[in-house]
């Protein structure tokens, strides 16, 4: 008897241990499976975060860019669209009569900089404009807000480039002309030493050719706008920022 008892002992021992075994195995293949899965979806989740890395821009301007009978062909307009920018991604703060000095709050770059919560999503800064209307102020004066827009812009929007194109398009009188071509050499030198990066091919778009301007002989048409438009497109695509 105690023989039959210890060969069914060892019978029922080799039948169980190959089922033992399976189940282990089945065990660290669900495991395996499960680390697999969980590292897939992390992986997924990472790719989708970069993915959806977006360009975000602000952009600041006067009546060069924002003028009435101009209002079909606006170069802001044309920059978001060309650059495939979604809405809520630009800031767009093109208002006649602005710039770094003037006194009204809403058309002053420094003021509505100002008010602007941080946001370091923002890469690109753009100015067009500006100098027409700050030549009632000194060049003192017209340095230290500019310098003061920079301080501000870096703090807040730690990783944007700043852009900009100071006009030379005007074709009023001569007079006129040489003191806004002096402001501007002027203005050149104060973003050259906050380290801006010049628009200069754009700046010269429209230089003499009285066709592309109102009748003013100082704001672009809509063919002007057009060109205005073109060239900063084609200037800024040599950056990096829309690369």
């Amino acid at each position: 008897m105690r023989f039959a008892r210890l060969i069914s002992a060892i019978l029922i021992t080799i039948l169980l241990i190959p089922a033992s075994a399976y189940a282990s195995e089945t065990n660290n293949s669900e495991t395996n499976a499960s680390e697999t899965n969980d590292l897939e979806t992390d992986a997924s989740e990472t790719n989708t975060s970069e993915t959806n890395d977006v360009n975000k821009v602000i952009l600041f301007g006067d009546s060069y860019g924002r003028h009435p009978r101009s209002a079909e062909a606006h170069w802001h307009d044309e920059v978001k669209s060309v650059f495939g920018i979604p809405d809520e991604n630009v800031i767009t703060k093109v208002r006649s009569g602005s710039g770094f000095t003037v006194s009204k709050k809403k058309k002053n770059f420094v003021a509505q900089i100002r008010k602007m919560s941080p946001d370091a999503s923002v890469n690109m800064i753009l100015i067009v404009g500006g100098v027409r209307n700050d030549m009632h102020h000194s060049k003192k004066y017209t340095k230290a807000r500019m310098t003061l827009f920079n301080e501000i812009a870096r703090r807040k929007f730690p990783n944007a480039t700043i852009y900009y194109a100071i006009p030379n398009w005007s074709t009023e009188n001569k007079k006129i002309k040489r003191k806004l071509l002096a402001r501007k050499r002027f203005c050149n030198s104060v973003a050259k030493s906050l380290h801006w990066k010049r628009l200069k091919k754009t700046e010269k778009c429209l230089y003499k050719v009285k066709r592309w301007y109102e009748k003013d002989r100082h704001h672009p048409n809509k063919k002007g706008q057009r060109i205005i438009s073109k060239s900063l497109i084609k200037n800024l695509k040599k950056f990096t920022a829309f690369s």
